[in-house]
């Protein structure tokens, strides 16, 4: 199978040596986003919903480049939040798409 690197400008671009995401067969694998505008790069939101929102925003324009979307998404890995952020990072994921409950969705915290 082929990989394909995806890449768009409607992210922040990826620093260091990683793409914003692979198609690698059917499966796209996505890295990391952060609440960055990717207009300006500044980090954008004050607290966990809205630097969430702005990260999936991000990781969204990731998905549409390669022609998929967060409602097909099969697993997420969380980290860098509090336990007592993770409600508020869950509720805005199921914003998104579908329920947390209804993804394979691991969340590694950290206090």
């Amino acid at each position: 199978m082929q990989r394909t690197q995806i890449s768009t400008n409607k992210a922040p671009a990826a620093i260091g040596p990683y793409s914003q995401a692979i198609r690698y067969g059917q499966f796209v694998y996505t890295a990391g986003q952060v609440a960055l505008d990717p207009a300006t790069g500044q980090l954008v939101g004050e607290d966990v919903q809205a630097q969430t929102h702005r990260a999936l925003q991000n990781l969204q324009a990731v998905l549409d480049n390669a022609g998929t979307s967060l409602a097909k998404v099969v697993k997420t890995t969380q980290t860098g939040i509090g336990r007592d952020r993770v409600h508020s990072y869950r509720r805005r994921i199921a914003k998104h798409g579908r329920t947390c409950s209804e993804r394979s969705n691991n969340l590694a915290q950290h206090a």
